[in-house]
């Protein structure tokens, strides 16, 4: 289960669900298999530049899905291929949160 096994089964953590969005799920719920981040509070934040480096090394580019009424839904991050990463709830902080994320899992912080 990774990190998640030290951590108490009331304790949240995100969840990858079906549609490759992050949801917020208690480690009692999950199950083997379940693709999860447990972000660190001992991890310093990352810097703007260091977020921007990362989207311009990595080719990692991002759009923002918009409803029929051009009201924004998700941000979506696709590799230097065009395949859709994962998929973001628009929000105050997402296009950060969603950066954070990937390179969480790119340093191996992400486990599932």
């Amino acid at each position: 289960m990774g990190p998640a096994k030290h951590l108490d089964k009331e304790d949240t953590v995100q969840i990858v669900n079906g549609r490759g969005w992050l949801d917020f799920t208690q480690v009692g719920q999950l199950v083997k298999g379940d693709e999860y981040y447990v972000s660190n509070p001992v991890d310093k934040p990352r810097t703007p530049q260091e977020l921007l480096e990362f989207l311009e090394e990595s080719g990692v580019e991002y759009s923002i899905d918009r409803d029929v009424d051009w009201v924004p839904q998700s941000v979506d991050f696709y590799n230097q291929h065009g395949n859709l990463l994962i998929s973001f709830p628009y929000g105050a902080n997402c296009l950060k949160e969603g950066i954070n994320y990937l390179m969480d899992e790119a340093e191996g912080k992400v486990h599932g």
